[in-house]
């Protein structure tokens, strides 16, 4: 059903005449919530809580990913290397299984403290992969931030997801758009990908343009990022996912060039990009499954692909590190004759530029 709205989004799938009509009605109510909520806010009926730090956030006005996780995981470590400042992520921890109604510490900056499938997927990888970064979850952001603060002497807060998160002020608001699937078909949830309104732009401080195929930027790219940026008056920066190695998750070697057949899965948001760079590297996918975003995988599950892979005679399995997070507590007592894989994402992204209000601070 998931998959079949995401179709549905970006106008490859139709709905039928019934559901057409009641996807319009809800969707309509849904705009006149975001709208009012977003006017009380303006009005300061509904009132923003200003925190003792330098507060930025991460965010999109689409469902599913544009990148946001690898974008907080790149600013948390490059502000907390290159300017020595104490960083805190605060998530939502959408999918984990501790009380959102609860200051989670998924990460202390020196040792993570919770399992993927208590975190979150997004919050375990963003503090399997930060270096000195606070990591927490739950609903009130401001608590948590405000917690992070006091108890670690936070000085620069990252909200995860945060844009349509108007309770708290931020020094820099940061709007990320993907290239390739922009806004779908423009229309508001359910029946279109967009959590409010396009024109909620211009609410952001600066807007990253994700180009999720590790290719170079062409002439239509750089026309919409001028688009972007003369439509709404705001600086506008390119983002390119950029696909490193691949590398065991246990032993952390990278993948022998000699591997070709490779069996694959993954369960985050869009999962074509992932299968589609293995493709065009060369490689030969035996098999290609498909987990819905944010999925929890279970220990037989797992034991099941093992098994698949090696009678298929794959040389590797490969996933998203995202996936991979989930998956390592289910080895510790497994055999794997045939070696569980991640496929590294770095991102080019000019930091400074990005960051140059924060330099000023």
């Amino acid at each position: 059903m998931k998959d079949y709205i995401n179709k549905i989004h970006y106008n490859e799938a139709d709905l039928t005449q019934g559901g057409k009509l009641l996807f319009f009605l809800v969707s309509k109510i849904y705009s006149l919530i975001i709208i009012i909520r977003n006017f009380l806010y303006k009005l300061n009926i509904i009132k923003k809580s200003k925190l003792p730090a330098y507060v930025i956030s991460v965010g999109n006005i689409t469902t599913g990913g544009t990148g946001k996780t690898p974008v907080t995981i790149s600013l948390a470590n490059y502000i907390s290397k290159a300017y020595g400042k104490k960083v805190a992520v605060v998530s939502r921890g959408y999918g984990g299984k501790l009380s959102n109604d609860n200051i989670n510490l998924i990460s202390n900056g020196e040792k993570i403290l919770s399992t993927p499938d208590q975190a979150g997927d997004e919050p375990y990888l963003i503090a399997h992969k930060t270096k000195g970064v606070i990591v927490l979850t739950g609903k009130n952001r401001v608590k948590n931030a405000q917690f992070a603060i006091n108890e670690y002497n936070a000085e620069v807060i990252i909200l995860d997801d945060g844009f349509q998160h108007l309770k708290v002020e931020r020094d820099l608001d940061l709007l990320l758009i993907d290239l390739k699937k922009k806004f779908g078909n423009n229309k508001i949830l359910p029946m279109g990908p967009l959590r409010e309104s396009v024109r909620s732009i211009r609410r952001a401080d600066k807007i990253i343009l994700v180009n999720k195929d590790d290719q170079d930027f062409s002439k239509d790219d750089y026309k919409y990022s001028s688009y972007i940026n003369k439509s709404f008056n705001k600086k506008v920066y390119l983002c390119n996912f950029k696909y490193a190695d691949i590398y065991n998750v246990q032993t952390k070697e990278v993948m022998d060039n000699s591997i070709i057949n490779l069996y694959t899965f993954s369960g985050i948001a869009q999962p074509e990009y992932f299968f589609n760079y293995l493709k065009v590297r060369g490689f030969n996918l035996l098999k290609e499954i498909v987990f819905t975003d944010h999925y929890n995988y279970k220990k037989e599950e797992v034991r099941i692909m093992l098994e698949e892979a090696r009678k298929l005679g794959a040389g590797a399995i490969v996933t998203t590190e995202k996936d991979m997070v989930k998956i390592l507590p289910h080895l510790k007592r497994m055999r794997t004759q045939v070696g569980l894989y991640a496929l590294k994402l770095d991102l080019d992204l000019d930091m400074d530029a990005l960051l140059e209000d924060f330099m000023n601070k």
